[in-house]
């Protein structure tokens, strides 16, 4: 190091510490950009040997989550087992005193080349540094700010200028290979494919020596924790340079790669995975996801159930949160893997991710996909024998449909299995093994020593009055309870009811339970809304009947029908497809049943002035404790409560009628199974009925039956 450079380092350290220290005792988040090799982890190094209470962490290699847990170990606190204060705000509320914490190598952070996990570090700190009251400075190491960039943070250091690595001139075609790896040790056998790649046939023996040619470059790495032995270049900004250099199809390299690592070992057992494996194995198991994400293939890899039931599951979600932001495409594994993210399933063993990734098939009624990752021949902890779950993400569409719900406990004999809900007073059973609905329990039959279990949030737990406890497979705080009969356990809460056959032997010791909650920025993300049915445009009677009632529709004959009526739209409509007959969401159309429709007088709080007026006007019956009536000259449906301004609540009367089929389907059939999928559900629920009725859906009338937290179903 040149003495001017060693000066900017300590100068630039100078500046970082005063910083820090005019903070005060308030939080800030400080950052030191630069090119590779610049000497951003030495300035940090000067700031700590200045500042010796302060905590250096290197994040090298290390996800994101991995890193905010060791901030947050240093400030004192750890995650505990807690409804409402597993994720980083509650944390964060809980440290006291002042901290002062020096991240390293940010932009090296994470297992793969693509990745965000560097960025969720970024986001973390952010959120620690600038909370309220927050007492935390944190510095972090990152990359240089590339142009188009967001705005850059505030309490910025930059060092040096132009990359220090530039991709070195004439360089063997293996080394521009060897950049295109995910995972940064790459055993010779993983490079040999990486060169397939790139149309060239350098066998993996012909590799060895390549550390030996290029020892500036590259370094034998003898035993990796991940990948074994492989080589690595000496500094990952060499790498980063020659990816910053590569052709543009290097995509297409990367769609390569995947392709020939996966035809390479599907054919070969593996019962523990890929990462049990040999070297390709090994390496797959964790490259290939990242390859895919290079590749904007990612989505394709998720499909392939046999493939990813043998990848390396941390993996899949970091390539998963580097792939996909605000439009996961809905029904598909990526939105599965999402739920799973806010419900907190991380991590995973390997024969417990392939288990659920079954689990995921049967509930979704995938055969299909369920077949393939049986076909993967990894060995399943649990098998999942039936599932009577509503599916996270399923939500209003056509297939929807009752599903037990809010089950509080659950009893077994040795044939049938039934569920309760103990706020309602209502029970389900069915078949032990078959998963059939029985009409009641049968209690002829002898229980064969059925323990029953319920999830706290330590893991499950023997229920009360349960002298003794059995294993249950790990699982999401939104299931609740748990019978053991046997092999067999099933399990039941606000979704359903589900079974699964035990299949490994169960633990030694305990399973630390999954946290309820992610500890960072899952809300990043989101499901992207489906595109309305056309079915729901106009929902026929038999639509009607199947979300209120077969008695709750009311459809009047033509001679019903007021004269003054007769050949409108409306008229049509209530005697082709009718007018649900609830009392819901301050909707009260009961009147209807006894007293049909009526031609009413001009209501005194119909805001329409006189000399506008139409009509004739008919009652349907009373909304948000106003009227609610049909102006049969225009086909428009009005409300006349003091609660809205702006009256219109149907652009005409199949729109009035189609958008609270959905807010039916909704209340009644949905909102008591949603759990970490209610804002998706809702975000649904507003864009098909804006698609339905946009001149009304935006109006005050539906604004307020839609978001007013006083207003009960």
């Amino acid at each position: 190091m040149t003495d001017a450079r060693d000066a900017e380092l300590h100068a630039s350290a100078s500046r970082l510490l005063n910083g820090l220290t005019a903070s005060g005792r308030a939080g800030d988040v400080f950052f030191v950009a630069g090119p590779p090799a610049a000497g951003k982890s030495r300035t940090l190094e000067l700031v700590r040997r200045r500042m010796p209470e302060a905590a250096l962490i290197d994040c090298v290699g290390l996800r994101a989550d991995e890193v905010i847990l060791q901030v947050l170990d240093v400030c004192g606190v750890q995650r505990p087992h807690s409804v409402a204060k597993e994720n980083l705000d509650a944390l964060v509320k809980g440290i006291r005193g002042d901290h002062t914490v020096l991240l390293t190598n940010v932009q090296w952070a994470g297992t793969l080349r693509t990745t965000d996990e560097p960025g969720r570090i970024r986001r973390a700190a952010f959120r620690m540094g600038r909370a309220k009251r927050s007492r935390i400075r944190l510095a972090l190491e990152t990359a240089e700010p590339q142009p188009g960039q967001a705005d850059e943070p505030p309490q910025l250091i930059r060092l040096g200028s132009g990359n220090l690595f530039s991709a070195p001139e004439g360089l063997a075609p293996e080394i521009q290979a060897l950049a295109l790896a995910e995972y940064p040790v790459v055993p010779v056998q993983a490079w040999s494919i990486l060169c397939e790649s790139m149309g060239l046939t350098t066998a993996p023996a012909d590799l060895q020596g390549f550390p030996d040619l290029y020892p500036g470059l590259l370094k034998w790495v003898p035993n990796d924790a991940l990948a074994g032995p492989g080589v690595a270049f000496t500094h990952e900004g060499l790498a980063h340079a020659l990816r910053l250099s590569q052709h543009p199809d290097a995509g297409e390299a990367h769609a390569m790669i995947r392709q020939l690592l996966s035809e390479r070992l599907i054919v070969h057992t593996h019962p523990h995975g890929w990462a049990d494996g040999g070297p390709l194995a090994r390496y797959a198991a964790h490259g290939l996801p990242g390859h895919a994400a290079a590749s904007g293939s990612l989505q394709e890899v998720l499909e392939d159930r046999r493939v990813l039931a043998l990848l390396d599951p941390s993996s899949v979600m970091e390539a998963y949160r580097a792939a996909f932001g605000r439009g996961i495409p809905p029904d598909t594994m990526a939105a599965s893997l999402r739920y799973g993210e806010l419900s907190g399933m991380e991590p995973m063993r390997q024969g417990e991710w392939a288990a659920w990734l079954h689990h995921f098939a049967v509930t979704h009624g995938d055969q299909e996909a369920a077949d393939a990752v049986l076909a993967s021949e990894v060995a399943l902890e649990w098998q999942t024998l039936w599932s009577d779950l509503r599916p996270t993400g399923a939500f209003l569409g056509e297939g929807l449909t009752h599903h037990p719900t809010g089950i509080t406990s659950l009893s077994a004999t040795e044939h049938t299995v039934t569920a309760t809900n103990e706020l309602l007073g209502t029970s389900w059973a069915w078949g032990l093994r078959s998963g059939r609905p029985h009409e009641s329990a049968d209690t002829s039959a002898q229980a064969l020593e059925a323990r029953r279990m319920v999830n706290t949030s330590r893991g499950w737990r023997p229920a009360p009055g349960e002298p003794q406890g059995a294993f249950i497979p790990r699982c999401p705080r939104d299931i609740r309870a748990a019978v053991r009969i046997g092999d067999i356990a099933v399990l039941g809460g606000d979704r359903g009811v589900f079974a699964v056959e035990i299949l490994e032997k169960e633990p030694e010791h305990e399973v630390s339970p999954w946290h309820g909650a992610p500890l960072l920025d899952a809300y990043e993300r989101e499901v992207a809304t489906r595109p309305l049915p056309e079915a729901f445009r106009d929902p026929s009677a038999t639509q009607l009947s199947e979300a209120f009632g077969n008695d709750s529709v009311f459809r009047p004959t033509e001679s019903e029908i007021p004269e003054s009526l007769h050949g409108t739209e409306a008229a049509q409509w209530l005697i082709e497809h009718g007018l649900p007959i609830v009392e819901l969401l301050t909707l009260n159309t009961r009147g209807l049943r006894t007293q049909g429709l009526r031609e009413v007088p001009p209501p005194d709080e119909l805001e329409v002035p006189s000399h506008r007026r139409t009509g004739p006007y008919f009652a349907l019956g009373d909304l948000l404790g106003g009227d609610l009536i049909l102006d049969g000259g225009t086909g428009q449906v009005l409300c006349t409560s003091g609660a809205v301004e702006d009256q219109l609540s149907g652009s005409s009367l199949p729109q009035f009628v189609a958008m609270f089929h959905l807010v039916g389907r909704y209340h009644l059939l949905l909102s008591e199974s949603l759990t970490v999928d209610k804002l998706e559900a809702a975000a649904e629920l507003q864009s098909w009925i804006l698609e339905i009725d946009p001149a009304t859906a935006p109006g005050e009338v539906w604004e307020t039956l839609l978001n007013d937290p006083e207003i009960e179903p």
